[in-house]
């Protein structure tokens, strides 16, 4: 027996090496997200895990093991995961693919009955995922927008005179931009996971469980109105370094935080003098008081740990020779280009440092076009991308293209217009701040395909990086104002003729 709990110790630190090992970049770029504002309460979450897990270690080691099989198919859908997230460059996939490891290796020592013990513990577990950049970006720039309009009617409310321009809430004295850091993104999930922690040890009934987690989202955005409010308030009255980030700008952030989670506490405390049926503390008793006293069996758990860290290794290289094995068709770069496109001339203009290492691009092309006798003026962004990862990608410019102002008024796919040149779909978005009108168009445009979605894009991503070796590709973005008189409709007709000519033109700048 002794023999055998050496071996389980030799195969768990070998497991330790070879997962770290194998996900050392992914774990990298994982504390990378974690970093921003919005995400640093996920460096909580392990700790938050590893104490319910010590809570729950008699349980699991005493419950009743089954077949290590979903073990095992756990770990090859990590595998597939995780492939498929490095190669269609989705980094929250990979992210799930390593909560997928941990939870299939408790499946492999203790079965689906200790899975069904560490449910909740896996479920916080999941809140050290951080959304995609464009899913974040996208919640983003509604919370802005919610949290603007819900602010704005307070301040009417309150007697102050203001009015809003998408995200900026004009004040008469001074104009306040409801920016990132005031959307609510990083107050409304740690509300939801601490109610979730809440109910968890201090309501056992399902419904009060439910009922604090659907209370934490809507007072997560409201309170984080009243703090627009607030600032606003103090900005007219007190200093205008209320409307700054900086120090009494965070500050406020974290007193309407606890404030958040007083309220949650608050709920909880009124639920629990509520009572009515068993609770799910007595359920969970009973349940244990069933279970087996097996202890866990050391026997065979060595071999199981050893074949998961040999998947993880083989995991490593097979991510290594995908990537070092993608291909790019010789292509001219932008350097070149010529910036006449049928009777538009271009201006070319280039990006600061900072524009750059956003936009991740291996080569790009920017411009400026107008055309003789015409007021009408274009702006163009073509980035091209050798091989795309994560955090190396053409990423959608759905949110890149509000703010300061803006507001979607439409968005959509609009099918290709053959009678107009553009024989190829476009994603179509129409912005509006302050009566003016801004007509947006981008495409994907990825080894020989045009593509419009970005869910669609990335699928494209991964199943090209196996089948072609390749994965490179650009996103082409064109803007134009629309004039005062103009539709719609007639202003898309002039950027149809403009699409299809720089299509062609593009032909030997992005390779099919």
């Amino acid at each position: 027996m002794a023999i055998a709990h050496k071996k389980l110790i030799l195969s768990l630190i070998l497991l330790g090496g070879c997962w770290f090992y194998s996900f050392s970049g992914a774990n990298r770029t994982l504390l990378t997200r974690w970093d921003s504002e919005d995400y640093s309460y996920c460096y909580l979450v392990p700790f938050v895990f590893l104490f319910l897990l010590h809570g729950l270690r008699t349980r699991l080691l005493t419950a009743a093991k089954g077949s290590p099989a979903a073990g095992f198919i756990g770990l090859l859908l990590a595998g597939f995961f995780f492939l498929a997230g490095v190669l269609g460059s989705v980094e929250t996939i990979v992210y799930f693919a390593l909560w997928l490891t941990v939870a299939s290796l408790f499946a492999l020592l203790f079965g689906l009955s200790g899975i069904r013990i560490l449910a909740f513990p896996l479920l916080i577990l999941l809140f050290a995922i951080p959304p995609p950049q464009f899913v974040d970006a996208q919640l983003t720039f509604h919370l802005k927008l919610v949290s603007s309009d819900i602010a704005l009617r307070f301040l009417h409310l309150i007697g102050i005179s203001a009015y809003r321009e998408g995200n900026i809430i004009d004040l008469g004295i001074t104009r306040f931009q409801v920016v990132e850091a005031c959307s609510g993104l990083r107050y409304l999930f740690p509300a939801v996971l601490i109610a979730l922690l809440t109910g968890y040890f201090f309501n056992k009934m399902r419904w009060q469980r439910c009922a604090l987690v659907l209370f934490a989202v809507p007072v997560a955005i409201l309170i984080n109105s009243f703090r627009i409010v607030a600032l606003a308030v103090l900005t007219i009255h007190v200093s205008p370094a209320f409307a700054e980030e900086g120090f009494l700008h965070d500050f406020s952030g974290w007193f309407i935080f606890l404030i958040t989670a007083a309220l949650i506490t608050g709920l909880s405390t009124l639920l629990r003098t509520t009572g009515g049926g068993e609770d799910e503390g007595t359920v969970d008793r009973r349940e244990q008081a069933r279970e087996t006293s097996a202890p866990l069996h050391a026997g065979r758990a060595w071999a199981y740990l050893t074949v998961a860290a040999v998947f993880f290794l083989l995991l490593h290289f097979s991510e290594t020779y995908l990537l070092a094995h993608q291909s790019v068709p010789p292509r001219n770069t932008f350097a070149d280009f010529s910036l006449q496109i049928a009777d538009w001339n271009g201006k070319r203009e280039f990006f600061s440092k900072e524009i750059l290492d956003s936009l991740w691009a291996d080569d790009y092309l920017a411009a400026s076009f107008s055309r003789q006798g015409s007021p009408a003026h274009l702006n163009l962004l073509v980035a091209f991308y050798a091989n795309q990862t994560t955090y190396h990608t053409a990423h959608a410019p759905t949110s890149c293209l509000v703010g300061s102002g803006w507001a979607i008024h439409a968005k959509g796919v609009l099918p290709s217009d053959p009678g107009s040149g553009r024989d190829f779909p476009v994603h179509r978005m129409v912005l509006e701040k302050a009566g003016q009108t801004m007509l947006s168009n981008f495409w994907f445009q990825q080894r020989g395909r045009i593509i419009t979605g970005e869910f669609e894009n990335k699928a494209f991503l991964f199943w090209d990086a196996v089948t072609k070796r390749r994965t490179d590709g650009a996103l082409v973005r064109v803007e134009m104002m629309v004039a005062p008189n103009e539709s719609i409709e007639d202003a898309q007709k002039k950027m149809n003729r403009f699409t299809s000519e720089l299509r062609a033109h593009l032909k030997n700048y992005i390779p099919d």
